[in-house]
């Protein structure tokens, strides 16, 4: 949201300047976070100007970056298709929904790609074992490395769930633990978390910690190489995410061979065919409605088909092979950028 006042001084300030024959693209990430401002902020930075007119009925919506951003740029753009179409809806536009339905037919998705290079199995020097498809055995041994970094019991056999993100309400902790817990208390399987955040996430899933020590392992920390060695090292990995703009931890997830239990919404919707429907291009486990109950069963899906080695090995194999390289994205920028001049003539 920080850069949601370029396309306002485009617009508005530099009209008549050097930039005047400028385009603008605002690109939304995560419309939960706008950056509100008050009458009193508006006044001391000189803001008024920018907001819709008195008599506009989504002036008061506009009160934000994010919202000033929506309002004057050429092309409003998110990460995803889905998110795109969700956040025209008041159960995810975060009261923003106004602004975009006003500005719908310069809305567009495209879907966020994800670095090769950079998150390659292969070359990560975070992983205790480097692999690839052609070695795929040595994934193993991340995964008993990651049991003894986590002070678990390293055993081949028990499914390790893995979850690196932030601690918010995005991310569906508040249905993960009782689904956890659930879980516990009826199969041999264990979880490994890193993440910060909310006080209160922290809490239950320290609590969950302490009543399954060989179960669960919960590092409230930022390390990404830790996050890194997860994706490589866990079975199956967990987005149960409220609502979720693209996403790019299950996607590295992925290419490290973590077959993915996601809820549909936002980028998870396009990027993780369910397996469930459709075992010939399936690529993890999906569910529908926001309830500890419908994760609990896509995971029972997902541990179910773990336990038949052949099939999980071939699932995996097909993730690897699953392509979201930026190379899918790019031409699809340019096409933007094109509407954008198009739009600014």
């Amino acid at each position: 949201w920080h850069a949601g006042i370029v396309p306002v001084l485009l617009k508005v300030t530099y009209r008549d300047d050097f930039f005047s024959s400028c385009a603008s693209v605002f690109t939304i990430h995560n419309i939960a976070y706008q950056g509100w401002f008050d009458d009193f902020f508006a006044q001391r930075a000189c803001l008024h100007e920018y907001l819709p007119p008195p008599d506009d009925p989504l002036r008061s919506r506009a009160y934000s970056m994010t919202g000033l951003g929506i309002y004057h740029s050429d092309i409003v753009s998110t990460v995803s298709e889905t998110y795109a179409k969700e956040i025209l809806t008041p159960e995810y536009g975060m009261g923003l929904e106004g602004l975009l339905q006003k500005r719908g037919n310069i809305l567009l998705g495209i879907l966020n790609g994800l670095d090769y290079e950079e998150c390659n199995p292969a070359t990560d020097k975070a992983l205790a074992a480097n692999f690839d498809l052609s070695k795929l055995d040595e994934r193993a041994n991340n995964k008993s490395a990651l049991q003894e970094r986590a002070g678990l019991p390293v055993e081949a056999d028990t499914p390790l769930l893995g979850l690196a993100a932030r601690l918010v309400d995005q991310k569906g902790i508040d249905i993960l633990v009782p689904a956890l817990d659930n879980l516990f208390q009826e199969t041999a399987v264990q979880f490994v978390l890193q993440g910060i955040g909310d006080p209160r996430y922290e809490e239950a899933l320290k609590n969950l910690e302490v009543r399954y020590p060989d179960k669960a392992r919960i590092f409230l920390e930022l390390d990404f190489s830790l996050a890194r060695l997860i994706f490589a090292g866990c079975d199956i990995y967990l987005s149960p995410s409220r609502f979720e703009p693209c996403g790019l931890s299950h996607l590295i997830a992925l290419h490290y061979g973590a077959i993915p239990v996601v809820r549909r919404t936002g980028g998870l919707a396009e990027t993780i065919p369910d397996y469930s429907t459709d075992a010939a291009s399936g690529l993890g486990f999906v569910f529908e409605s926001y309830h500890t109950d419908d994760l609990s069963l896509a995971l029972n899906r997902a541990l179910e088909v773990y336990h038949r080695k052949k099939e999980w090995y071939t699932l995996m194999v097909r993730a690897m092979k699953a392509d979201f390289s930026w190379q899918v994205s790019l031409p699809k920028y340019e096409i933007l950028y094109r509407l954008a001049r198009g739009e600014h003539l």
